[in-house]
C-alpha cells in the first residue's frame, strides 16, 4: 500500500508520549547546529585565524568523536542510552558556552573536543532510541518527521546567526555580538537534555557476556562502514564550511548565508517528508542511490560557476546549493530506517555508532585539507568531494541492491554463529 502524506498524522498520533519527546528533542538540538554550521567558520575569520585553524577545529571535533563513538555506543547497549544521551547534550552545552572565548586558542580547542565528545556521547543511543520506542512498519516515516522537526528548527538556527551582521552594523565588537547567539545555544541544548532526562524508557540491552563489537549484524554494518567510509571522505572537505566557500567565491557573510541555510533547512524539512513516500514506492535502496546520486551531479554544478561576484551566478549558486542539500540529506532517514531494521534490536546502538565512525572518521580528518584547498581554489574540494560521492554511492548500490524488503522495511540479516 502507498504511503501519503496523510499517514503522517496517523503515524504521530499512534506513537507514545517518550517517542514524540523524542522526536521534539531532535529538533530542539537542531537549532543550535543551525547556528554552528553558518555563524562559527566566519566568526573564527573574523577573529584573525587562519583557514588550516578553522578546518582543524572541525577535525579535532570529528575525530574524538571518531575515537569514543562505538565505545559509547556499545556502553548504550549494555548499560542504558537515555543516560549516555543526556551527558552528551550537557557536554555539548558547555561547548556552546566556550565559543564566545574562543580567542584563546586552548579554549577553542577545548570547546571542540567537548563537542566531539557530545556527538559521539549523543548520536547512536538517540538513533536506537528512537528505533526502540516506535512501530517496526513506521520506523521509516519515524525517522522521516524526526529529520523533519530537526531541519525545520535548523531553520531557525540558521536565521539566528545573521543577528551577529546586524550587531556589527550597532558598533559591536566582534566577541560582543556572537556571545548572544553561542549562549542562547547552549542553553537550548541544556533544555532538550533536561526532557531526556525526564523521559520514562524501557530500553533492550545486551547481555554482559556478549562480545563487544555488534557479532549477528556484522556482515550488513561491514558493507555500510566502506560505502560510508568513502561519502564521508569527501563530505568532510566542503560540507562542515560551506559558508566559507560563499565567503571566498562570492564574498558572502552570514548576512546572506544564514536566510540561505535557512532556506535549505525547510527546503530539507519538506524533503524528509518525501523520502518514506519515495521509500516505500520504489525501495530503500534504490531511493538512497538515485538520491544521493543527484545530489552529486548539483555538486558538480557548483563547483563549475563562474567565480565572478554578479546576481546571476550568486543566485544560481543558491539554487544549486539547495537542491544538493536536500537531495542529498533526504536520503539520510531512509538509510537509517534500513540500518536500524537490518540489525537485531539489542544491537541498534551499537550498529550506529559502528557505521557512524565509517563516515566521521574520514569526515573528521578531510575538513582541515577542505579548508587549506579551499583557500586556494574554493572549487578545488567540491570536484574532489563529487569524484568520492560517484564511488561511495555505486558501491553502495552494488552491496545492497539485492536485499529484499517489506514494506519499505529491509529483511533482518541471517543470524551468525556467536
Amino acid at each position: 500500500m502507498p504511503f501519503s502524506f496523510r499517514e503522517y498524522g496517523s503515524v504521530f498520533r499512534g506513537l507514545d508520549r517518550a517517542a514524540k519527546i523524542l522526536v521534539l528533542v531532535g529538533g530542539v538540538n537542531s537549532i543550535p547546529f543551525g547556528v554552528f554550521s553558518v555563524a562559527l567558520p566566519i566568526y573564527l575569520y573574523f577573529l584573525g585565524y587562519a583557514p588550516v585553524v578553522i578546518g582543524t577545529v572541525f577535525s579535532i571535533q570529528g575525530a574524538v568523536a571518531v575515537v569514543l563513538i562505538i565505545p559509547f555506543g556499545i556502553l548504550g547497549d549494555r548499560y542504558g542510552r537515555k543516560r549516555i544521551v543526556v551527558l552528551g547534550g550537557l557536554l555539548s552545552s558547555a561547548s556552546f558556552f566556550l565559543f564566545p572565548f574562543a580567542d584563546s586558542l586552548a579554549l577553542l580547542y577545548l570547546a571542540a573536543v567537548l563537542a566531539g565528545l557530545a556527538g559521539a556521547l549523543a548520536f547512536a543511543p538517540y538513533q536506537a532510541m528512537l528505533a526502540d520506542v516506535c512501530r517496526e512498519h513506521d520506523r521509516t516515516a519515524v525517522f522521516g518527521m524526526s529529520s523533519f522537526v530537526g531541519s525545520a528548527a535548523g531553520a531557525l538556527g540558521a536565521l539566528a546567526a545573521t543577528t551577529p551582521d546586524l550587531l556589527r552594523g550597532a558598533g559591536w565588537a566582534i566577541q560582543a555580538r556572537y556571545m548572544p547567539l553561542f549562549v542562547g545555544s547552549g542553553l537550548v541544548i541544556l533544555l532538550g537534555a533536561v526532557l531526556v532526562a525526564r523521559l520514562p524508557l524501557r530500553e533492550t540491552r545486551r547481555g554482559p557476556r556478549r562480545g563487544l563489537l555488534p557479532r549477528r549484524s556484522g556482515r550488513i554494518i561491514s558493507k555500510f562502514f566502506v560505502s560510508n567510509m568513502i561519502i564521508g571522505l569527501g563530505a568532510g572537505l566542503i560540507i562542515p564550511i560551506f559558508s566559507l566557500w560563499f565567503f571566498y567565491k562570492y564574498g558572502q557573510t552570514e548576512s546572506f548565508t544564514g536566510p540561505l541555510f535557512a532556506v535549505g533547512n525547510v527546503t530539507n524539512a519538506v524533503a524528509f517528508l518525501v523520502a518514506p513516500l519515495l521509500a516505500r514506492k520504489h525501495g530503500l535502496v534504490r531511493t538512497v542511490v538515485t538520491l544521493q546520486a543527484a545530489a552529486t551531479f548539483l555538486l558538480l554544478g557548483l563547483a563549475v560557476l563562474p567565480h565572478e561576484p554578479i546576481l546571476l551566478w550568486i543566485l544560481l549558486a543558491s539554487v544549486l546549493f539547495l537542491a544538493r542539500n536536500a537531495t542529498m540529506n533526504m536520503s539520510a532517514p531512509v538509510s537509517t530506517s534500513f540500518l536500524m531494521g537490518a540489525v537485531p534490536p539489542e544491537e541498534r546502538s551499537s550498529a550506529s555508532a559502528v557505521v557512524g565512525v565509517s563516515f566521521r572518521l574520514p569526515f573528521a580528518v578531510s575538513t582541515t585539507f577542505g579548508a587549506a584547498m579551499m583557500a586556494a581554489d574554493p572549487d578545488f574540494p567540491l570536484f574532489i568531494t563529487a569524484s568520492l560521492y560517484a564511488v561511495g554511492v555505486t558501491m553502495f548500490y552494488v552491496f545492497f541492491r539485492n536485499v529484499p524488503e517489506t514494506r519499505g522495511t529491509p529483511a533482518p540479516p541471517e543470524p551468525q554463529a556467536e
